[in-house]
């Protein structure tokens, strides 16, 4: 993801149902480089969707959940330590044991 443009390839990691928050099916592009003569891309398939942030991220978050997952925000992380048998994560509200911890807090993850 980068902004709001998702490759079309996140129709092999995601259900059909991410659909519902595209906003626009992209089909060709065009780039243009200091006024040289334009490179024009154009599919019959999608190459890429554009989604608005917000949305696409709370239907992830949705997904997340009904997969199971433990979703905590606002609890910021004073430690991480890999065990033997996944990760223990220390933050203000307390330890947390999982298999895995993705930390999605941005461009400093």
């Amino acid at each position: 993801v980068c902004g709001g443009g998702l490759s079309a390839r996140i129709e092999q990691l995601l259900e059909p149902g991410f659909r519902s928050v595209v906003e626009q099916t992209i089909k060709g592009v065009q780039f243009v480089h200091r006024g040289g003569d334009p490179l024009v891309i154009e599919s019959s398939e999608p190459i890429a969707y554009m989604v608005m942030r917000d949305r696409f991220d709370h239907y992830l978050v949705q997904q997340a959940i009904r997969a199971g997952a433990d979703i905590r925000t606002g609890a910021g992380v004073e430690g991480i330590t890999q065990t033997s048998n996944g990760v223990e994560v220390v933050t203000g509200q307390g330890r947390f044991r999982a298999q895995l911890v993705i930390g999605a807090d941005g461009a400093n993850s």
